[in-house]
């Protein structure tokens, strides 16, 4: 059990996180610390010895620890580098289809349309002021058919997102 004995006790360890080397010195019942002054410094002297190499040792395992982390993010920004292409293809391409549906839709819309206006000169003289009406308001109701506005607020994959390691590939 581990209790306060009212000894004094002199620990001394590796000032590294990644070496384990310690050494103690503690008062016996009628010794002193300080009578063991000579035995104490011989002794952190040769941690000291001891410890160097151990020293060594652990920086380098740290320093191939760290070489080998960078390389795995820099694998993971690769990947993810990778993924952010694919996503911003199919994001353009989604886009770019979108613009084509909604030009078709208005092809569709233009040609039933041109398609009335010509079917109206066969109807009675009352009737066809009135349809000729409807389709002029039909006609403004889409907005305009052209195509380019759209377009150009299309974004490219290149536009969506720049790769970042795009040598590695």
């Amino acid at each position: 059990m581990e209790r306060p004995s009212g000894r004094l006790r002199l620990h001394a360890h590796a000032p590294h996180c990644r070496v384990e080397l310690t050494k103690h010195w503690q008062e016996a019942d009628k010794s002193m610390l300080a009578n063991h002054v000579p035995d104490i410094i011989a002794g952190i002297e040769g941690m000291a010895a001891a410890m160097a190499p151990l020293v060594e040792q652990a920086e380098r395992q740290m320093e191939t620890e760290r070489l080998e982390r960078e390389a795995e993010w820099r694998l993971y920004e690769i990947e993810e580098d990778k993924r952010q292409i694919r996503e911003s293809k199919k994001e353009s391409l989604e886009q770019l289809d979108s613009i084509i549906r909604h030009w078709a839709d208005m092809q569709g819309r233009s040609g039933f349309l041109t398609q009335l206006e010509q079917a109206v000169a066969s109807l009675p003289e009352p009737e066809r002021a009135s349809v000729q009406a409807r389709i002029v308001l039909a006609r403004e109701l889409p907005g305009s058919l052209d195509p380019m506005p759209r377009f150009r607020k299309w974004r490219a994959p290149a536009e969506r997102y720049a790769p970042r390691h795009l040598e590695e590939e």
